[in-house]
């Protein structure tokens, strides 16, 4: 990671890790290869992202930054991510 990790959080099937990152970024990765999946690129409307999760149901991920704002995706079994519709 180019940048430190600020926060971390592995999937209900022990599968994935999703880091928040301290220079406005996240990175998902798949556990058992260390394989980066995705890395998400500046997000500097997060800035620091401070907190990360998954549901339950491993349908959707959650980032938070330390300027107050937070993102959900939804995560298809493919590997695909995108910004969830609210």
């Amino acid at each position: 990671l180019d940048w430190g990790a600020a926060s971390a959080a592995i999937s209900p099937n022990n599968q994935l890790l999703l880091i928040g990152q301290s220079g406005a970024e996240a990175t998902l990765c798949i556990l058992p290869t260390g394989q980066k999946v995705i890395r998400s690129g500046r997000m500097d409307h997060l800035g620091s992202v401070h907190a990360c999760a998954f549901t339950p149901d491993e349908k959707r991920m959650i980032l938070a930054g330390d300027r107050g704002n937070f993102e959900i995706y939804d995560l298809e079994k493919t590997g695909k991510v995108k910004q969830a519709g609210l």
